[in-house]
């Protein structure tokens, strides 16, 4: 998932939206210093992990949000006003949510979503969410699943 996230962020021409922040959050801003990696981040200890680490490698293109989580979710006032190019899921732990709520952020319509641990009722909400944006899943590996979630042209105003 990360080799894939790099790619697409590499890609990318506008800003990424990062639910969980980490190694993914690093390489992403490293692969494209033009755009912004917005990383959401429910730990504070991690957060400023991250954020000490990206300092310390001069990656100046990543806007960490520190984001308490509320019903499962990130702190909706957390996630930026932006229309995202990408989004990447892999926060917060599945065992504090279900990470439905990537769904309901604003901005993701027209982006590609990469989704970690693609499997049972997250795929099925995946699968739903895209099918109705016009797009298409694909799911990648064996042992550790993950999902990549392309817009159709409905979608994306193509």
């Amino acid at each position: 998932m990360l080799n894939t996230a790099v790619l697409l962020a590499r890609r990318s021409t506008g800003p990424v939206l990062e639910c969980g922040s980490g190694l993914s959050t690093l390489c992403m801003a490293a692969a494209n210093p033009a755009i912004t990696i917005y990383a959401l981040e429910h730990s504070q200890e991690w957060f400023d992990r991250i954020t000490g680490t990206a300092e310390s490698l001069g990656l100046r293109n990543i806007r960490m949000r520190y984001a308490p989580l509320h019903d499962g979710w990130y702190a909706r006032d957390q996630v930026p006003d932006e229309r995202f190019t990408l989004a990447v899921c892999d926060g917060p732990p599945r065992q504090l949510s279900d990470r439905s709520g990537i769904f309901d952020c604003a901005g993701i319509d027209g982006a590609v979503l990469v989704m970690d641990d693609a499997e049972g009722d997250y795929i099925k909400h995946l699968a739903e969410w895209t099918a109705r944006r016009g797009g298409n899943v694909q799911v990648v590996g064996r042992a550790r699943k993950f999902a990549v979630s392309t817009p159709g042209k409905v979608a994306n105003g193509n």
